[in-house]
């Protein structure tokens, strides 16, 4: 093998192993005409571990959302699986529980049932549910919740922008559903 084969044969080992970037890393909608939802799937296999940024998670969504047909039943929902896969959607809990004293003192101490409601209601406060329907903006739904289950736990210096308790446990992860309506 000459200098260029091993050239690109690094350049693919390295690629491979960065975070976020594997070769079956191309974002698609799963549709599930059946039950009026849809999936969104990070990856075209199932072992690759595939981030999506927030400009990849509205750039998918829209060209899904409006190239899907008039004819299939109104959806209801769009599950996103789960937020550790939007580093966007992990680092806003995680940084936001920090900023509500409750969390700390009382819910993250709590029930899963109570781990869910928290974060079910921070990832629904308006402005954040905003960044979530930007991709419906122009389609006859829109973004009215986030349904969750299964919150992880974890210390918020793994997981936290800048923490100012980096023992302190925050929420990182959990299954998510995008609640839809139409738009009126």
């Amino acid at each position: 093998m000459g200098t260029l084969g091993h050239v690109h044969v690094l350049l693919a080992l390295y690629l491979i192993s960065q975070p976020g970037i594997a070769l079956g890393c191309e974002p698609y909608i799963e549709e599930h005409p059946a039950w009026a939802t849809a999936t969104f799937r990070p990856h075209s296999s199932a072992f690759d571990a595939c981030d999506v940024s927030e400009e990849t998670y509205r750039d998918v969504t829209k060209d899904w959302i409006q190239s899907r047909s008039p004819d299939l039943k109104p959806l209801t929902s769009l599950s996103l699986g789960r937020a550790i896969t939007f580093p966007w959607v992990s680092r806003h809990l995680a940084d936001t529980a920090l900023q509500w004293p409750e969390w700390i003192k009382r819910i993250s101490k709590g029930s899963p049932g109570e781990h869910n409601t928290f974060v079910a209601a921070l990832l629904s406060e308006p402005a954040f549910l905003e960044r979530l329907d930007q991709p419906f903006s122009e389609t006859p739904y829109r973004v009215i919740g986030v349904s969750v289950e299964k919150v992880l736990i974890g210390k918020a210096r793994d997981y936290a922008s800048s923490p100012a308790a980096p023992a302190a446990r925050v929420p990182f992860d959990a299954q998510l559903w995008l609640r839809l309506t139409p738009r009126k």
